[in-house]
């Protein structure tokens, strides 16, 4: 077998595992195989200037860029699942109507697990950032959130109001929605508000929530993400 035509052979394989790898590392190191074989190529072509740019650009600085992009998005889940956020027991039937005492209400429930320091900086935090950024969702749904470093992971409670009140600026709400989350996990924020957002446009979902049954509720997750 001549010379240029083992390389032909090899990267027609570095090709294949680029399309068939099920794993993106692995897709991308056979990418950056694939460039270096069609760098000896273009020397075989009397084109080291393009060979040089191929190795620079293919082989290093494209697969640096892929690198970087997999480590930084490694920590989202491959599909964002309500049920992981919204169990039975995050949802509270509260009759809390005034902001203030919801709010002190729902992070209580958002983290019962933390002490009570970290209970009632964030009760504050939620409060402030409410007084800025108040998130009125429509068909009567509202979101409060604050970022803080003192807890790890997302945390949610949700406020099923007995009956639908102005909370926000806008339409008057009939449930609130409490997330604390670090910094370290907003892009995985933003995806589970994305979800949400296309779960509560639904008829099933206001009614759902309308009804102040965690069951029921659950039961219309359920059957969005089987959908």
């Amino acid at each position: 077998m001549s010379y240029e035509l083992m390389l032909s052979a090899l990267m027609l394989g570095a090709t294949a595992m680029v399309v068939f790898c099920k794993q993106m590392m692995h897709a991308v190191i056979a990418s950056s195989v694939f460039s270096m074989f069609l760098t000896l190529k273009y020397f075989t072509l009397n084109a080291p200037d393009v060979a040089i740019t191929e190795a620079a650009l293919g082989a290093g600085l494209s697969t640096l860029v892929f690198l970087v992009a997999i480590y930084k998005t490694q920590e989202y889940p491959a599909v964002i699942s309500l049920p992981d956020f919204l169990s039975t027991d995050r949802f509270l039937q509260t009759e809390a109507t005034r902001r203030d005492e919801l709010m002190r209400v729902l992070v209580e429930h958002c983290l019962a697990d933390y002490p009570q320091a970290i209970r009632d900086k964030a009760t504050e935090a939620v409060k402030r950032k409410s007084d800025t950024q108040q998130i009125n969702l429509g068909r009567g749904f509202a979101l409060s959130h604050a970022r803080m470093d003192s807890v790890s992971d997302i945390h949610v409670s949700v406020g099923l109001l007995p009956a639908a009140v102005r909370y926000f600026k806008g339409d008057p709400v009939h449930t609130v929605f409490c997330v604390i989350l670090p910094d370290a996990k907003s892009r995985v924020y933003l995806s589970f508000m994305a979800r949400l957002t296309r779960f509560l446009e639904q008829d099933a979902a206001v009614a759902a929530f309308e009804s102040r049954d965690p069951q029921r509720i659950a039961e219309a997750i359920r059957e969005f993400e089987e959908s």
